[in-house]
C-alpha cells in the first residue's frame, strides 16, 4: 500500500476520497489520478471547518469536486482542484 505523500510527490493528485467508519476504526482511502493543477484534499473536518474551507477554497477560484459527510454526518471530507 503506497502513502498519500509517496503518490502525491509522484504527480498524482487524490481525485476521489471515501472515509468509512468500522468496528475497528476509521478507514480512508481514494483514488489518485496523474493530473496537473492543484487538488487539496481535507478529512475530519466539522461543519465549521467545511464551511472555512469552502469559502477560502472558493474565493480563490477552486472548484468542488466531492464532499462526503460521516460520523453521523458530523465530520466531512472534501477535494477541490484548480
Amino acid at each position: 500500500m503506497l502513502s498519500f505523500n509517496t503518490v502525491s510527490a509522484a504527480g498524482y493528485k487524490q481525485t476521489s476520497l471515501n472515509v468509512e467508519d468500522l468496528p475497528t476504526g476509521q478507514r480512508v482511502d481514494g483514488v489518485f489520478m496523474k493530473m496537473t493543477g492543484t487538488w487539496p484534499a481535507w478529512f475530519n473536518m466539522t461543519a465549521s471547518d467545511y464551511q472555512s474551507k469552502f469559502t477560502e477554497y472558493t474565493s480563490q477560484g477552486f472548484q468542488l469536486v466531492k464532499v462526503q459527510g460521516y460520523q453521523n454526518s458530523t465530520r466531512f471530507a472534501a477535494i477541490w482542484k484548480k
